[in-house]
């Protein structure tokens, strides 16, 4: 398990350290690592520079899409107001195209036609590799998602759904109004 802090200035993250927190998860890279093997899949090393390589490459792709992310819940709560601070959350609509940029990255060729990174081709053709990368991605945009909607409930702190959504942030409100299942996507409120 890794566990991180991001920091800022008092702004929402950039998209750029969403991007390398996120990247981080999917090629963890051992500070110790020597410039041989730093991962063994299927009988393939995967050599530090590779490794490197792809990881600024999902950066650069996971930063196009955090920001994707970022402009739409902006957007969102620039169009509904407070009251957008209770409607569901959209961050699942954004993970199918990552996964794919991610896996298609994965699975690019060389000039000679041959797989680029043959152990990383490999290991991310795995179902559950994929799987990994649909949780982690529907996770960390969520994350991006509440935040941006901490930073409109600050915005309009007298509102109802400003309060209601402060409170769940801090655990205390009844878990079945929606700001409290909006804020843990695994949480699902009874209808009533």
């Amino acid at each position: 398990m890794q566990i991180g802090l991001m920091a800022t200035d008092g702004g929402a993250h950039p998209p750029e350290k969403w991007a390398g927190v996120t990247a981080s998860q999917i090629i963890n890279i051992a500070a110790d690592a020597g410039r041989q093997a730093v991962a063994l899949n299927s009988g393939q090393a995967v050599g530090l520079d590779e490794a490197r390589e792809f990881e600024d490459r999902v950066t650069k792709i996971l930063t196009e899409h955090h920001g994707m992310v970022q402009t739409s819940e902006r957007d969102a709560m620039k169009t509904a107001g407070p009251d957008g601070l209770v409607e569901p959350m959209h961050h699942h609509d954004f993970v199918d195209d990552a996964v794919d940029d991610i896996i298609a990255l994965a699975m690019a060729s060389n000039d000679e036609g041959k797989p680029r990174w043959p152990a990383i081709r490999s290991h991310f053709s795995k179902p559950e590799v994929q799987a990994y990368l649909r949780r982690l991605l529907a996770e960390h945009f969520h994350h991006s998602m509440v935040i941006e909607r901490s930073w409109h409930a600050d915005a309009h702190s007298s509102h109802k759904h400003a309060k209601a959504f402060h409170a769940a942030m801090r655990g205390e409100a009844k878990p079945d109004h929606p700001a409290a299942a909006l804020l843990n996507p695994h949480f699902r409120a009874v209808e009533g």
